[in-house]
Formats: C-alpha cells, sequence, structure tokens
C-alpha cells in the first residue's frame, strides 16, 4: 500500500481525530490457494482471501476528542467505516476499515499516549 509520508489529517468515519504522531501502513497480501489436480497430478496456484493491510495510528489519547471517540466505538461494536489520510504533500488516501486496538499507555508526569490498529477492509482510493 503506497500511503507513506507525514501526515497532515486523519479522519476516521468522517470525524477529525486529533492528537496523530504518526501514522504508518503495511501492505496487504493475496493468500494463495493450492489444488492438485486429480487427472494430471499437477498443482494448480489461484488467488485466494485476500489481506488488505494494516494502518498502525500513534497518537496523544485524548478522551474527549470526537475522532478518536469514533474510532474506539468502532473498535468496541467491530464497524466498519470510512477513513481518510491526507499528507503533507496534499496528497489524500480513502479506505475503509475498523479499529482492532486502541491501548493507552498512562506515563506521570506526561501526555498519554496510544497507538491504534486498523485493519483496511478495502482498497485504497488516491
Amino acid at each position: 500500500m503506497p500511503v507513506d509520508g507525514k501526515v497532515v489529517s486523519l479522519r476516521f468515519n468522517t470525524f477529525l481525530v486529533g492528537g496523530v504522531i504518526d501514522i504508518t501502513a503495511s501492505g496487504g497480501t493475496v493468500n494463495e490457494a493450492r489444488h492438485r489436480s486429480l487427472c494430471t497430478g499437477k498443482d494448480e496456484y489461484r488467488p485466494g482471501s485476500i489481506s488488505s493491510g494494516t494502518l498502525t495510528v500513534d497518537l496523544y489519547r485524548d478522551v474527549n476528542d470526537a475522532g478518536q471517540s469514533q474510532m474506539s466505538a468502532s473498535r468496541q461494536a467491530g464497524l466498519i467505516a470510512p477513513i481518510e489520510a491526507t499528507l503533507q504533500n496534499g496528497v489524500t488516501y480513502e479506505l475503509e476499515g475498523y479499529v482492532t486496538t486502541m491501548p493507552l499507555t498512562a506515563n506521570i508526569g506526561s501526555t498519554n499516549s496510544g497507538t491504534a490498529q486498523i485493519r483496511i477492509t478495502s482498497g485504497v482510493v488516491q
């Protein structure tokens, strides 16, 4: 997946997500299904299930942020939502996904942070 560069804004379910530090995308894969022909005995390969990849979002946690609240609600309900990431160069990527994890790291004397994992469920459109 070609999403790279510094993110200027991230929207989750149309809500702007505040406190975004960094976003990293890992590309998807296509699993292969192997079939051995009874006639020829040769292995044949076909595309199987497709994984569209994941987004890792490092952020400063804010329970009052509307975008982070939408991400948390997606995680709790397993709901797929539209996502839009705009990079510094002005390129915008649109995709869909759901949050799989969103832990909170509480640090005494500093800002609370966390890393959210988003499973991408669609293709990425530029």
